[in-house]
């Protein structure tokens, strides 16, 4: 106690260093009383449950939702020997024979293949393209 008082004045500027060194201080009380308890608890409860189950697991508001969109490409290549650029001079083609392809229906061989045959056939690569509503596949 005496040192504190030998160092600082007792006013600053006039004015009282208790007040110029004061600060603010939260007060915590216990509130003891058993229906206050009950209510807070069910209220707190009441709160988590309806925002865990409703907002969020029933509703989905956690999730953000927005339009798709985008755009495809596909570029369809030609098989290559030693996979070359086919627009690369000297670059050769390398296709299969339809009859060594076990998922085209004109295969004669009988190796088991577990998917859909379908008729297999070489285009050029202006006419494979597929033409739709709004595109072009």
């Amino acid at each position: 106690g005496d040192w504190f008082v030998r160092i600082f004045p007792e006013r600053i500027c006039g004015a009282d260093i208790d007040d110029v060194l004061a600060y603010p201080s939260v007060k915590m009380v216990r509130i003891r009383d058993a229906r206050l308890g009950v209510f807070k608890t069910l209220l707190m409860i009441g709160i988590i449950l309806y925002v865990v189950l409703y907002e969020l697991a029933y509703q989905g508001l956690y999730l953000q939702s927005s339009a798709i969109s985008g755009a495809a490409r596909l570029t369809l290549q030609q098989p290559t020997v030693d996979s070359c650029d086919p627009t690369d001079y000297g670059c050769k083609n390398e296709f299969s024979k339809l009859d060594d392809l076990i998922y085209c229906a004109q295969t004669g061989q009988e190796k088991k293949y577990v998917g859909n045959k379908f008729p297999c056939a070489y285009y050029e690569n202006i006419g494979v393209q597929v033409f739709m509503d709004s595109s072009i596949l």
